[in-house]
């Protein structure tokens, strides 16, 4: 009597023959339908990938703020407003001048670092 033959270690880790047999027995529509199913599985998930590690952030929304006035507002209101809005206005502008000024006398004022031996 004699003892069968055992598959190799190599021929049941990689069953290329069963594969092939199932492959074989399936349509040309349906290999194609299976090949593109798995690309576009594939890119999309490389998309998230990408997008994931190139740090994408949605932009932060634009806040508008409007006042909210009465229907009884009169002129001179309006004019005290506009009034306040200019001042406020100039303000800023004045203290952005000073912020750049005072960036500008810095620079000028920076002493180099002398080279380490």
């Amino acid at each position: 009597m004699v003892a069968p033959m055992r598959k190799s270690l190599f021929a049941r880790i990689l069953p290329f023959d069963d594969l092939r047999a199932f492959f074989a027995s399936r349509s040309k529509a349906q290999l194609w339908a299976a090949f593109l199913s798995v690309a576009l599985t594939i890119i999309i998930m490389t998309g998230f990938l990408i997008e994931n590690r190139s740090g994408y952030m949605k932009p932060d929304p634009i806040l508008v703020f409007a006042e909210s006035w009465t229907a009884k507002r009169s002129a001179a209101d309006v004019l005290a407003a506009r009034k306040r809005e200019a001042e406020a206005t100039q303000w800023l502008r004045d203290a952005e001048a000073v912020a750049a000024r005072n960036a500008e006398l810095a620079a000028t004022q920076a002493k180099p670092v002398p080279a380490s031996k």
